[in-house]
């Protein structure tokens, strides 16, 4: 082999190298959380590649200012939550109530004196579980509609392949924002109709004042003057005591939980659990109340959460009543699952 060969050689297998090592990088990268305050679009070119250096380097502005997110609803589940839009996890989302899927929508406030440069934006639910891939188990987004305080700004497509955060550029002072979907993609999970976003980043220029110590959005439900949606904790509260069959911090057995299944079942007429089939060990119930026992004062997620407790309630009852279940699922009734209580579970 002459010399040229060899160095050509070498050259080929440190450039495989090279390649594999970026790979792994890369992998390693797309399981870390995203950052709230050095969030950055991987596709993009580098702000400070461009800009002077009297340009302020854009941030999140929704960690670092006194900013309030809103979406258009819940789903009834209490495990997918609003807040997860902005909780900078990529295997969490907020999944809007079932056939909120065109016309959803998010909003976000930012102080009039910032600016917003672009938005970045899931267009799906960005895991992948056990058993299924839930980006394209469910429904994404393919196109939204943009508007500042009240007045349209633009349309703008996503793609429906694409599972990190998408750039959407707004350049637009601060105020009021709405991000409306107008197409969505449907998912492979016919029976699941709810929209699924895992991440919304505002980048931009704060004003005057910043935060001291960045953090998480509130986020609401309804729109951005409506109650803020709670932690599950305090949204539950004003259902603690009819949902808790236990002394906080004291031992809670399978004897306690039936007991107290069956004193709450008849105080709960507003909670319909209708059994639909029997498959082998496994009850299978539609949940078919309509919150009737939630106060006015109440925000939706509070009722949901309440109303959840109360449906594991009565599935409680009816594996303690039914020794032959071995679980009783819970689903809706467009059939979307809200839970499984296992006998275990008692």
């Amino acid at each position: 082999m002459t010399p040229g060969n060899q160095r050509t050689l070498v050259l080929a297998a440190v450039s495989v190298v090279a390649v594999a090592v970026g790979a792994v990088a890369l992998l390693r990268d797309k399981a870390r959380p995203i950052s709230p305050i050095s969030f950055t679009d991987p596709g993009a070119p580098s702000e400070s590649a461009s800009a002077s250096p009297a340009t302020p380097t854009p941030v999140d502005l929704l960690y670092t200012t006194d900013a309030i997110v809103a979406v258009s609803s819940v789903v009834n589940n209490a495990h997918d939550r609003p807040e997860h839009l902005v909780d900078r996890r990529e295997e969490t989302a907020w999944n809007g109530k079932t056939d909120d899927l065109v016309g959803a929508w998010v909003a976000f406030r930012v102080p009039d004196d910032a600016h917003v440069r672009y938005v970045m934006m899931s267009a799906g639910f960005d895991k992948i579980g056990a058993k299924e891939d839930l980006f394209f188990a469910n429904h994404r987004v393919t196109q939204v509609r943009i508007s500042h305080n009240g007045t349209f700004l633009k349309d703008a497509p996503l793609s429906p392949d694409v599972r990190l955060p998408q750039r959407i550029d707004l350049d637009a002072p601060g105020g009021d924002f709405r991000i409306e979907v107008t197409a969505v993609a449907p998912g492979l999970r016919v029976g699941w109709r709810e929209i699924a976003l895992s991440e919304l980043v505002v980048m931009g220029i704060p004003g005057a004042r910043v935060r001291e110590t960045p953090g998480p959005p509130p986020v609401r439900v309804g729109g951005l003057d409506a109650q803020e949606a709670s932690t599950p904790e305090q949204s539950s509260s004003a259902g603690a005591a009819m949902l808790t069959p236990c002394t906080p911090g004291a031992p809670c057995t399978a004897k306690d939980r039936c007991a107290f299944a069956e004193k709450i079942w008849p105080t709960t007429s507003s909670v319909i659990l209708k059994t639909i089939e029997v498959k082998p060990n496994v009850l299978v119930a539609v949940d078919e109340s309509q919150f009737l026992a939630c106060l006015p004062s109440m925000s939706e997620l509070a009722c949901t959460q309440i109303h959840h407790g109360v449906a594991m309630t009565l599935a409680r009852h009816l594996l303690c009543k039914r020794t032959d279940l071995d679980a009783v699922k819970i689903v809706t009734p467009a059939g979307s699952v809200l839970d499984v209580v296992a006998r275990g579970d008692i």
